[in-house]
C-alpha cells in the first residue's frame, strides 16, 4: 500500500486559492511518478 502525504492545497493559499486553476495545473502535468507528483503539487501556486 502506498501512502501519499499531500496537504490540502487551499490550506497553504488561504482565501486567494482558486481550486479550478490548481486542478487544471495539476492535470496539465500529465503522467508522472508518485514522488515527482508530490514534489510538483507542492510547487503549484
Amino acid at each position: 500500500m502506498v501512502h501519499i502525504n499531500v496537504s490540502v492545497p487551499w490550506q497553504a493559499h488561504g482565501a486567494d486559492f482558486e481550486l479550478k486553476a490548481w486542478h487544471m495545473a495539476a492535470l496539465s502535468m500529465g503522467a508522472v511518478g508518485l514522488d515527482d507528483l508530490t514534489a510538483e503539487l507542492a510547487r503549484l501556486p
